[in-house]
């Protein structure tokens, strides 16, 4: 039998389906699914930390009455660079730190239809190492989420919750589309 604090904790890692429904068409997307390819943090691929990413700050734009989906879709595009940083320079030139949002919003708008709001979340999101600071509550939530779960990634922290989180978004992924 499940304790009371088992139980809570059970059910604050059930994916919303609401969350789902709004990343499905870039969930499914084999580039997006091609992040799985390359390493984040540690032993954390950048498509887990993006899911990672994507769902709690959705999560907390909710709760403080944010746009959750721009934070769903633009904190799973936040880091769609699409190349090794811990082994090759950025297609651009320039330390990967500065350079990958942008070469991320890039490549995200190229494939998929981006609000300005989800570009200002792509683009600012390394705040403050980047000095354009987020104009929106979105594009804060998104870039605190982002050095919470880059701390989690790289200190261990957190691990069940995170891994079932990203390994949920995942099977959804290979379910809607032709992975199996």
């Amino acid at each position: 039998m499940q304790s009371n604090t088992e139980r809570k904790n059970t059910e604050r890692i059930a994916v919303v389906p609401e969350y789902l429904e709004i990343i499905d068409d870039l969930i499914t997307h084999p580039k997006v699914l091609s992040m799985s390819n390359y390493i984040q943090h540690s032993d954390c691929t950048t498509l887990d930390h993006c899911i990672c990413v994507s769902y709690f700050s959705y999560l907390s734009a909710i709760k403080a009455g944010g746009n959750g989906r721009a934070c769903a879709r633009g904190g799973l595009l936040h880091d769609m660079y699409l190349y090794d940083w811990h082994r090759t320079k950025p297609p651009r030139g320039g330390l990967h730190g500065f350079v990958h949002p942008l070469i991320a919003a890039e490549t995200a708008a190229g494939i998929f239809d981006l609000t300005e709001l989800e570009k200002e979340i792509i683009l600012v999101h390394m705040w403050p190492l980047t000095l354009r600071p987020p104009m929106s509550k979105e594009a804060l939530i998104v870039s605190m989420t982002d050095k919470y779960c880059a701390a989690a990634e790289i200190f261990r922290l957190d691990y069940e919750k995170r891994r079932t989180v990203a390994e949920t978004v995942i099977a959804y992924a290979k379910e809607h589309t032709d992975l199996q």
